[in-house]
């Protein structure tokens, strides 16, 4: 009877043995999973707080950006150049005469491109009650004056209110 629970004994050892073996290497595939998983879960969850993730092909992107930048401000410069040629400074001799209309007043400012929008000029001239005060005569108007400028010097007030 000895030998019969020595050798019980002995299977259940075995058997104990191999269930914690394979219980062991079954939880740590499960950790390793998991770890993955948490891993896609943390770089989801980075990028919700607002951090930023570096992917590999970025250097790529930021090479493309850097040279489109670079293009881009060769153009502005480009067109800076232009627009500074284009800004010549042109007078105008400026004729009001007895009775002329408001419109009749912009329009001729239109033809000569003197004022860019003809809406905010009378808008500025009645906003500031100016519409009663232009004067009949000869002005002397380059194209780089502004809206205020243009306003002053028909009027004859030495300065826009």
């Amino acid at each position: 009877m000895k030998q019969i629970v020595r050798a019980f004994s002995l299977g259940l050892l075995t058997a104990s043995l191999i269930i914690g073996i394979v219980y062991y290497l079954a939880e740590d595939r499960q950790k390793d999973n998991e770890t993955v998983e948490d891993g896609k879960d943390i770089l989801t969850e980075a990028q919700e707080q607002g951090y930023f993730i570096y992917d590999t092909d970025m250097e790529e992107k930021i090479a493309a950006l850097e040279t489109e930048i670079a293009n881009l401000s060769e153009d502005q410069t480009a067109d800076q150049n232009s627009d500074t040629a284009d800004k010549e400074v042109v007078n105008f001799m400026f004729r009001i005469d007895q009775g002329m209309k408001l419109p009749q007043i912009v329009d001729q400012l239109e033809q000569y491109n003197l004022i860019d929008n003809r809406n905010d000029f009378i808008t500025y001239l009645e906003e500031n009650q100016l519409t009663r005060l232009i004067q009949p005569g000869e002005f002397l108007i380059n194209n780089q004056m502004s809206v205020e400028e243009i306003a002053a010097h028909i009027t004859k007030t030495t300065e826009a209110e």
